[in-house]
């Protein structure tokens, strides 16, 4: 049938096997192993060994960029919040005139300009005040007269509305 060793080794070239973990290789890169004796560390095992090691450096700096990252954000929030600050302060001049601390002002930009919490940044709000420029146009000053009236009259209240994690809304 096979005339020589080397008619062997060439049919087990030609033959393919299946690994349960889905990986094809040939018969003759097949390698029996004693697994009652220690098994020596060969090419496959030693390359397996880098790769962890290359994985846990992978994590590791993975890790760092994201406490890097993380860190950056933080820096640049604060940095945000602070020329924010500097651009309310040279929009709005009047602020610096009105004494109002720039921590305490919000922007809404409609119906109004702005919501001034006097006392938020010391976390003791005392008063809550409306703020926005002069009106420049009738609806805007309609707008205005609108707000006064309902402010004067005294038509306002404080809901508190919770939504949940599933997205509904509940009011306490």
């Amino acid at each position: 049938m096979f005339k020589s060793l080397q008619d062997i080794f060439a049919l087990y070239r030609k033959v393919f096997c299946a690994c349960s973990c889905g990986c094809v290789f040939r018969l003759s890169d097949t390698q029996l192993i004693d697994t009652s004796k220690d098994m020596p560390h060969d090419w496959l095992s030693n390359l397996k060994g880098r790769e962890n090691r290359l994985q846990k450096k992978i994590e590791s700096a993975e890790e760092y960029l994201e406490s890097q990252r993380e860190r950056i954000v933080q820096r640049n929030r604060r940095a945000a919040q602070r020329h924010a600050n500097q651009v309310v302060e040279t929009i709005v001049p009047r602020f610096q005139k009105l004494r109002l601390n720039t921590q305490d002002v919000k922007a809404i930009f409609h119906p109004i300009h702005f919501l001034v919490f006097d006392g938020l940044a010391d976390r003791n709000v005392s008063k809550i005040r409306l703020l926005d420029t002069p009106p420049h146009s009738k609806s805007q000053e309609r707008r205005h007269i609108q707000i006064r009236k309902a402010l004067k009259a005294g038509n306002l209240n404080w809901k508190t509305i919770r939504i949940g994690d599933d997205g509904v809304a509940s009011e306490d």
